[in-house]
């Protein structure tokens, strides 16, 4: 499987920055025509998480225009992430246009909520 490394930047929205940590985002080799991008997030609640409202932007050092904008949408985790728990998550996205610098992108994921078994927001004040 393809795995083309980009430089990641993980953001949390305010209410998710607690909860969840964004790391070593990749781009994985298109499936059924779409971009797929597999990061490594941590639980860091006390509470697992099952699904995860996210949004993605592909930008490219020195060009303006992003290549790609996506979300915020929702991800359901199979099996779930436990607390302190960290597993390769895959995000949908755009396929690449073929200009694109692959040595200069950048991809910014962020985790504007996690959700837990019961569809409920977890915050990191939770117990």
């Amino acid at each position: 499987m393809l795995r083309l490394t980009a430089i990641a930047i993980a953001i949390a929205a305010p209410a998710a920055a607690d909860v969840a940590e964004v790391s070593n985002c990749a781009f994985l080799e298109p499936l059924y025509g779409f971009q797929m991008i597999e990061c490594d997030i941590t639980n860091l609640s006390e509470t697992p998480i099952a699904a995860l409202r996210y949004g993605v932007r592909v930008t490219e050092e020195g060009r303006t225009v992003p290549w790609h904008e996506f979300g915020p949408t929702f991800a359901r985790v199979p099996g779930g992430i436990e607390p302190t728990e960290t597993v390769p998550v895959s995000f949908l996205a755009e396929p690449l246009n073929e200009r694109a610098d692959a040595d200069k992108l950048v991809i910014e994921l962020v985790i504007h909520e996690a959700k837990d078994v019961n569809g409920y927001p977890i915050t990191s004040t939770q117990q």
